[in-house]
């Protein structure tokens, strides 16, 4: 069995995800001149073919993590580095991100 441990409350947790969808509809996710924006305009997303960028609304990636495997592993060449469910995943990164720019801010 491997312990749970976590450093947030449920609202926190909920405020994380509901910032996370904020910045993806509201800032411009850099894709590059790739097929993915033809796909992301097509699914709903605001695309700017020209500058290779598109803001993601919050249902657009709502539907995407519903399609997604219920457990996930990232790793790199020295093995596993983050593992479980897709959505605690995603909130891991964001928090991380968060304390990041948090981190910078106050420099």
């Amino acid at each position: 069995m491997r312990p749970r441990v976590s450093w947030t409350t449920g609202n926190e947790r909920r405020l994380i995800i509901d910032e996370a969808f904020a910045l993806l509809e509201s800032v411009d996710v850099r894709f590059g001149a790739c097929d993915a924006l033809e796909s992301l305009a097509e699914a709903g997303a605001r695309v700017d073919r020209e500058a290779g960028v598109a803001r993601l609304p919050r249902e657009l990636v709502e539907r995407a993590l519903a399609g997604c495997p219920p457990e996930v592993l990232l790793a790199d060449e020295r093995g596993p580095v983050l593992s479980g469910g897709v959505r605690e995943t995603l909130r891991e990164i964001v928090s991380a991100a968060l304390a990041a720019r948090r981190a910078a801010a106050s420099r």
